[in-house]
């Protein structure tokens, strides 16, 4: 009997957010003259510094994430070399997701250099 009442309610819920949706003005801002437009000379600073910065965090995050995954694979390595059969078997399972991690920490900070640059290709 609760479950009828919360359909039919969730029901008409809907349907009130969908017809006032169709209410919803549109508005159409014009500019005079495209070719004088001015864009501010702050933003475009701003641009520079906001690159700047996160190249740098980019950097940061790249060496962190480099320093520990060679050093969880050297412990992972002694652990595989010392274990006994059903541990190397349990150190195996546990590789992959460590290889998924190292490859997306090295690839994704030569994956934001690129759509950057591609980016700035397509600006010009």
């Amino acid at each position: 009997m609760k479950a009828g009442i919360f359909k039919k309610g969730t029901i008409i819920i809907q349907l009130i957010l969908i017809i006032s949706l169709c209410f919803i003005p549109t508005v159409y801002g014009t500019v005079l003259d495209p070719n004088k437009y001015k864009p501010n000379a702050l933003a475009t600073s701003d641009v520079g510094t906001l690159v700047s910065k996160g190249n740098a965090i980019i950097g940061v995050i790249q060496v962190i994430g480099s320093v520990v995954s060679v050093i969880v694979l050297a412990i992972l390595g002694i652990k595989y070399m010392v274990g006994s059969v059903e541990e190397r078997a349990e150190y195996k399972k546990t590789m992959l997701p460590y290889l998924v991690g190292a490859i997306m920490l090295f690839a994704s900070a030569n994956l934001v250099q690129m759509i950057y640059e591609w980016a700035i290709a397509l600006n010009r």
